[in-house]
């Protein structure tokens, strides 16, 4: 179901993401990934997603049909917004992706939208749903993981990590193939809320 976007270098995948879509060139399924973000973003004002090309998962979905189900609890009941669905698939995926070598217990989340590796941030993820009245007409999904750094400028040295500094070895296009089907089950599918 995913068609795979990749460029070289985007201001932002979730800013070109929204364009695209806004423009008619994207459709449900397209995942708009770099391999070098220029200005991407946090949750925060003010916060940028620093990356060094090639070496961290850079990725937005575009998604326009999410069932009823899955958008009402997320808009009705806050623990469950789309936000923490989303960190639950990426957690969900990076544990099985790091598993049996890692403890699972090593990956939490930091609500509402940051995966730690223990305690330091691994993954950021970000939102935005574009409503027309009542109706969700589409839900982006912005996701970064650190893969293969193996170091941080300050102050996020102390604050950061990747998988390669956790002696995860893999790659960006493996953290991706596992992200996506975790997002299915999460997001895509009616029977993922209870």
């Amino acid at each position: 179901m995913w068609n795979i976007r990749e460029y070289e270098e985007v201001v932002s995948t979730s800013t070109l993401a929204k364009k695209m879509w806004l423009a008619g060139a994207a459709y449900h399924g397209d995942v708009f990934q770099a391999r070098h973000q220029t200005g991407g973003r946090g949750r925060v004002a003010g916060r940028e997603w620093q990356d060094t090309p090639g070496e961290s998962l850079l990725m937005t979905l575009l998604l326009e049909d999410v069932p009823d189900a899955v958008v009402r609890t997320a808009t009705i009941d806050s623990s469950y917004s789309f936000q923490i669905l989303a960190s639950v698939a990426v957690l969900d995926a990076l544990r099985e992706l790091a598993h049996p070598g890692v403890e699972a217990g090593r990956f939490t989340i930091k609500e509402p939208n940051d995966i730690l590796l223990d305690g330091r941030k691994l993954c950021g993820i970000l939102t935005e749903a574009v409503w027309q009245g009542n109706e969700l007409r589409a839900l982006l999904v912005g996701i970064g993981v650190n893969v293969h750094q193996q170091s941080f400028d300050e102050p996020l040295a102390v604050k950061a990590i990747s998988l390669a500094q956790a002696s995860i070895a893999t790659s960006v296009s493996e953290v991706r193939d596992a992200i996506l089907p975790a997002i299915e089950r999460t997001l895509l599918s009616p029977f993922s809320v209870r």
